[in-house]
């Protein structure tokens, strides 16, 4: 037996562009108690007529939808969250993006660099980002460009500038403090506490107080500093000696013979997925500067950081980011997806690291995300390691 309701209309949660609705919110309703006063969101629509279910299921999922009203013809008592300004479409009262800015003002500063690590026009593309994604962390790093260095880097709010792994500037909050206090009742707390206080050995060579140290050091220096392995650092060692925490594989340096322990992702984006992905985020509000190559310190380029460290695990060899771009920008040599790059190395140094890596593991040191620091947002390997750098300094 079918479901009849003798009085009232139905209320719908939206109203499409055509003026038809699908998404029921109540049914047998009067036109006052479904749009009910100011506090009814704006999307609110009526529809006089009430409907069995089977007439329901008709014009729902056959009929493109019943034929509807919005519950408001104006924005006279709608309400929009911040950044947003309620405006008229097609009759009908819409919350879009609205940021409180003045375009010739924003225009006359110029483009800025924001806290993902892309450029924008101004300060209002920036902000209109914030509100259509919804990133509310995101904000201006710094005037101007996005840049390959901290020359000319102006950063706000007492941070300082560094340069991640791909060699892109960013705005970071370095610690002032480094000494912990009592670390409460808690074993686990203790524990935390204890090693926080360890020493670590950096790549430059260097020992270090506590990881807090070597983050500070890098703030000073401008530039990240990974962490090589825990304890100091020992003059003569190598990857039998050390030990790397489990997930991690100890790769070595060829021109030191120093161990490094990193943590092998093997799981990189092709060279065209990184095209693609650049090419779309190419329009008139922001610009993605992640180079569309990297040069490594074995001379052979790559499309991204993350093939760098896939060749590094693959070989054994510590591979570092030399600069941006090709390592010869009259006859590049070809990127290289796979082991390949391995025979090009020139280098007859046999890794020493204890056992393989697992092939269906993507390329990230974690020695660089503890010292690395940025906020966004996520896409290509080179934007991912961008926003590890981020995380450790704020």
């Amino acid at each position: 037996m079918q479901d009849v309701y003798s009085s009232g209309g139905v209320c719908w949660s939206n109203v499409n562009s055509a003026g038809r609705c699908k998404e029921i919110l109540s049914q047998g309703v009067s036109k006052e108690e479904c749009c009910g006063g100011a506090n009814a969101p704006e999307t609110t629509a009526y529809s006089e007529e009430d409907y069995d279910n089977g007439a329901l299921f008709f014009w729902q999922v056959l009929g493109g939808g019943v034929k509807c009203d919005s519950c408001r013809s104006s924005c006279l008592g709608v309400s929009c969250s911040e950044g947003r300004k309620c405006v008229l479409r097609r009759g009908m009262p819409k919350c879009v993006c609205r940021p409180e800015c003045r375009e010739s003002k924003a225009q006359a500063e110029g483009p800025v660099c924001g806290t993902d690590g892309r450029t924008y026009r101004n300060v209002c593309k920036l902000k209109r980002r914030v509100c259509r994604k919804g990133y509310h962390e995101l904000a201006v790093a710094y005037g101007g460009q996005c840049r390959s260095s901290c020359l000319g880097v102006r950063c706000r709010h007492g941070r300082s500038c560094l340069l991640d792994q791909n060699l892109s500037a960013h705005c970071v909050k370095c610690s002032r403090r480094c000494s912990i206090g009592s670390a409460g009742g808690q074993p686990q707390e203790a524990q935390q506490a204890r090693e926080a206080l360890r020493p670590v050995c950096g790549v430059d060579g260097n020992t270090y107080k506590s990881a807090c140290h070597l983050r500070a050091a890098a703030c000073r220096a401008g530039r990240a500093i990974a962490i090589a392995y825990k304890g100091p650092c020992r003059k003569y060692t190598d990857c039998r000696s050390i030990q790397c925490r489990p997930g991690q594989l100890c790769l070595t340096e060829p021109h030191t013979e120093r161990p490094r322990c990193v943590t092998c992702l093997y799981r990189c984006p092709r060279n065209k997925e990184l095209v693609r992905e650049r090419n779309r985020h190419r329009n008139r509000d922001y610009q993605d500067p992640s180079p569309l190559a990297l040069c490594a310190s074995n001379n052979v380029t790559y499309p991204s950081w993350c093939h760098i460290m896939k060749d590094a695990c693959l070989t054994g060899l510590v591979l570092e980011t030399r600069h941006a771009g090709a390592c010869n920008a009259r006859d590049p040599p070809p990127f290289h997806e796979n082991a390949s790059a391995a025979k090009e190395l020139q280098l007859t140094k046999k890794p020493i690291g204890k056992g393989k890596p697992s092939k269906s593991s993507a390329a990230t040191s974690s020695a660089a995300t503890t010292t690395a620091t940025t906020t966004t947002t996520t896409s290509s390997s080179n934007t991912t390691a961008a926003a590890a750098t981020s995380s450790s300094f704020l």
